[in-house]
């Protein structure tokens, strides 16, 4: 029998494919966003992304997203929840990566939060059939 994994989220996840950046701790005060990834969810607390990276977890993070209907990136700070390496297709070492987010600079929390809702909406408006 396979257990499950308790998903301890409180925020649904919304699926993304989009580029992320990040400066991990070492450079957090004046980042250089030296790593790279593609996010594949995010929520108003988290977002999760695949990188070649190995990030630890407790880490400091900030990070630079880039979403399809928001005409800039938006910066986000955040702490590496966890990090699980796996080999993908062509053998290449990734790492499936949980950051939860603190904080958002000043003008990007609307778009961020705007984003989120309509997806969010989107995805309960194809799924919830009453």
């Amino acid at each position: 029998m396979v257990k499950k994994k308790f998903d301890r989220r409180r925020y649904i996840r919304v699926g993304l494919t989009s580029k992320v950046r990040f400066a991990t701790s070492g450079d957090y005060q004046k980042p250089m966003f030296n790593g790279f990834g593609m996010i594949k969810d995010l929520s108003v607390e988290g977002i999760g992304f695949i990188t070649e990276e190995k990030l630890t977890p407790n880490e400091y993070v900030k990070l630079e997203i880039f979403l399809p209907e928001v005409s800039k990136p938006l910066l986000l700070n955040g702490q590496v929840r966890w990090s699980v390496a796996f080999d993908s297709h062509d053998q290449k070492k990734l790492f499936d990566v949980g950051v939860k987010l603190f904080t958002l600079e000043d003008n990007d929390e609307g778009d961020f939060v705007r984003y989120v809702s309509n997806k969010l909406t989107d995805f309960l408006g194809n799924n919830i059939h009453l």
